[in-house]
């Protein structure tokens, strides 16, 4: 796809809101209203996610009044496909020219990544219409966080994008695609496993694209996590480490399998975690300011407060 003004629909956020920038605008759809009911209507939705419902029919058949018939045998529950595609509720529109690039060289041109940093400014997956979803589409926001400067965040993490070299730039996409992504697994040990994924590759891009430090195995997250000014409590760093060693060597969650619930003190420092790699994230589009000069580890809703 190739336009002096890259234009095109992107799929799925569910909010009538328009965001613009120098750079970008992602307007609604004037249908947006009428999709975001027929969704909530005729979807599978548990109030946050949802996914197109796919069941399996069973035919056989049979010779009734001269002549053969096919009659449904039985029919299984409801199931998420692997792979669909959604509603697109948004046009987005770059306003600067990366008209000779398409838009899938997420090396050269920005749309991708830009739309990875909306979806994690706000909360939700947003692609083009025309890609694949996997796994359940968020219809409500997967962060609590409150934002009011979007345009700097665009703004700064475009100049950022800008400055890596072409493998930089693939991989810094990459890493705010899965961390959009993350809540959409079905299983909190599995979101948890995905994002220590996320953390141990943003730990390591670090090292190759931004700049060395010294660190010890044992303390290199939280060395890491002084380098980039990102505050945490010594103590939940460890029941964060200590739940990702028992579940990658152990196949433990918790005091049980993976399969069972969280406890509460469990859930708190998964909920901390996903805080952490936010904050990350944030360090690496070079944000700065009183989110975090405040305490940003907490549960509940916060101020996005970025400079």
């Amino acid at each position: 796809m190739k336009n002096k003004n890259l234009k095109t629909k992107v799929s799925y956020f569910p909010i009538n809101k328009k965001i613009e920038s120098d750079i970008l605008t992602l307007s609604p759809l004037n249908e947006i209203e009428s999709t975001i009911n027929d969704v909530n209507q005729n979807y599978y939705n548990d109030t946050k996610f949802c996914f197109p419902k796919v069941s399996k029919v069973k035919f056989r058949k049979e010779y009734i009044e001269g002549e053969f018939r096919e009659n449904e045998i039985s029919r299984s529950p409801s199931y998420m496909p692997e792979m669909f595609r959604f509603y697109p509720t948004h046009e987005f529109a770059l306003s600067k020219d990366f008209s000779n690039s398409s838009l899938d060289d997420s090396a050269k041109n920005p749309s991708f990544f830009l739309m990875q940093i909306i979806a994690y400014i706000e909360g939700f997956r947003i692609m083009p219409e025309e890609f694949f979803f996997d796994g359940k589409i968020p219809i409500k926001p997967t962060c609590n966080l409150i934002c009011r400067n979007n345009s700097l965040i665009i703004k700064k993490s475009l100049e950022r994008w800008l400055k890596l070299n072409e493998q930089g730039r693939e991989e810094l996409t990459g890493l705010f695609y899965f961390f959009n992504r993350s809540p959409s697994y079905h299983w909190q040990f599995e979101q948890f496993s995905h994002d220590f994924m996320i953390f141990d590759s943003l730990f390591k891009f670090y090292l190759k694209h931004y700049s060395s430090f010294k660190y010890t195995r044992d303390t290199r997250y939280g060395d890491f996590l002084n380098n980039i000014k990102v505050n945490f409590e010594e103590s939940e760093l460890i029941n964060i480490v200590n739940l990702r060693n028992d579940l990658f060597h152990q196949f433990k969650w918790g005091d049980g399998k993976p399969c069972l619930n969280p406890s509460s003190e469990m859930v708190r420092s998964i909920c901390l975690f996903r805080r952490m790699l936010h904050a990350v994230l944030a360090r690496f589009i070079d944000l700065d300011g009183p989110y975090f000069e405040n305490q940003w580890n907490c549960i509940g809703t916060i101020l996005f407060d970025v400079k």
